[in-house]
This record gives structure tokens, C-alpha cells and sequence, in this order.
């Protein structure tokens, strides 16, 4: 009878972009283990063309490694994401990354993130492949990914819905 004063459930829904130009794959192909058996979480990983790099989805600059080899973001609805920059890439003490957010700064999905210089991790035989996944899963209602595909930086490729 009073239901009227009860809160409507929010659509608490994240949308997902390319981290940048080139070939989006299923997150179970990549080389690392930790991150092809999802043991980070889910999400997915691109192939790079250009080392030009924007944030996948909107939400507060959480951590950033001191290798910059890996971001931390919390969506506006909560979740945590994980931007990882190539493999194997913490042993080139953040020499070919070069980022231009700061711990604690507001992000909207596409924007400008910095920029890898993806000849030196070829130089330095790196797998430059990028992820991007969900780092709390059990918060996580539902996941779409749409890959395998080849995508422009900033591109819509999935969503995340929160429980």
C-alpha cells in the first residue's frame, strides 16, 4: 500500500570503451594466465595499433602503479576496473608509459589517459596487448563484452551492470 515512499531501483549500468585503436579479443586468448583464466576478474583485452590510450569507462582515478604499467579506476556505480599495459611490462619501471591523469582525479569514459611507447615494449619483447577488467566480480550482476572486433579508441564495447 505504501510502496509509493519505497526508492525505485537504480539502473546502475557502466558503459565500457576501447582503451584505444585496434583489435579487441576474448579475454581467455590472451598469453598471461592470471588474466586468460579471469583470476583478476572479467573484462577484456585489445591488441593496440597506436599507443594512444583513453579510459574505458567514467569514475575517480583510484590507484596508479608506480610502474604505470597499471591503472585502478572506480566507476561512478562503484565497481573497480583494472587498466593493465601489456605483459611482463612492471620490469621496464614505467619507462615506455607516459600518463597524464593523477591518483584521486575524475575521468570520463574516453578521455585521454597518456600514451605507450609500444616500439620500446617490442624492443624490449613485451607483449603489448592491454586489459581491462573488473577487478570485483561478486558486485557484478552482468557483463557484455562484444569481441572479437576491431575497434576505434573511445568505441562502445560493452557494459557492466551492477547487482
Amino acid at each position: 500500500m505504501f510502496n509509493f515512499f519505497k526508492k525505485k531501483a537504480e539502473n546502475k549500468t557502466s558503459e565500457l570503451v576501447a582503451i584505444s585503436h585496434g583489435k579487441l579479443v576474448d579475454l581467455d586468448t590472451v598469453s598471461d594466465p592470471i588474466f586468460a583464466q579471469k583470476m583478476m576478474g572479467d573484462g577484456y583485452a585489445l591488441v593496440p595499433n597506436d599507443g594512444k590510450l583513453y579510459s574505458p569507462v567514467s569514475g575517480k582515478v583510484k590507484t596508479i602503479f608506480p610502474t604505470k604499467h597499471a591503472i585502478g579506476i572506480t566507476t561512478e556505480t562503484g565497481i573497480d576496473v583494472l587498466i593493465h599495459l601489456g605483459f611482463d611490462t612492471v620490469e621496464l619501471e614505467g619507462k615506455p608509459f607516459d600518463l597524464n591523469i593523477q591518483e584521486g582525479q575524475t575521468i570520463v569514459a574516453g578521455e585521454s589517459i597518456g600514451n605507450v611507447d609500444l616500439s620500446a615494449l617490442t624492443q624490449a619483447d613485451k607483449d603489448k596487448t592491454f586489459v581491462v577488467v573488473c577487478t570485483d566480480m561478486d558486485q557484478v550482476g552482468s557483463m557484455e563484452i562484444n569481441s572479437p572486433q576491431t575497434v576505434e579508441a573511445t568505441q562502445n564495447v560493452g557494459y557492466i551492470k551492477i547487482k
